[in-house]
Order: C-alpha cells, then structure tokens, then sequence
C-alpha cells in the first residue's frame, strides 16, 4: 500500500506476486470484504484515542485525506438507520 504509485509500476512489482494499490483502493477491498466489521474497526480507533478523544466523523476526516472514497463510503454507512 502506498500513496506513490509511479514509484511501484505493475512491472516491477509482478515478479514477486503481489500489487500496489493506493490506501483509498486498498481500504475500500477491505469494506467491499468486510462491510459489518469496518464500522467497529472505526468504533475501536475512536475508542482508543484518550488523549484526544474524537467522533467517528472525526477520524473518517482525518482518513479521507488520504482515502476519500472509503471515508465517504464509510460515513454512509454508519449513517444508515439501525446502526
């Protein structure tokens, strides 16, 4: 995962089997795998930040820097009515 993919081109990272993806593809696979644990992964981080303690709205901000379509995505589906 990384946010420079020209740095990573499909050719020189094939030979060893694995893909670059950007932390917004690589976030978004993982809800598009797991939609009804990532809203508790989101409730941990919140949970965990005593120092500074944030809302859920907070954190999916900070994470939408870097990875828009999931904070969006994300920001959905906690909003959804019975969660």
């Amino acid at each position: 995962m990384t946010s420079d993919l020209r740095d990573f081109p499909r050719r020189a990272v094939a030979p060893y089997g694995i893909k670059a993806q950007s932390p917004d593809d690589f976030l978004c696979a993982l809800l598009d795998a797991f939609p009804q644990q990532m809203p508790a992964i989101i409730a941990e981080q919140v949970a965990s930040l005593k120092r500074s303690p944030k809302a859920p709205e907070d954190v999916l901000a900070a994470v939408g820097l870097i990875a828009p379509q999931f904070a969006s995505r994300m920001r959905r589906l906690i909003r959804r009515p019975g969660r």
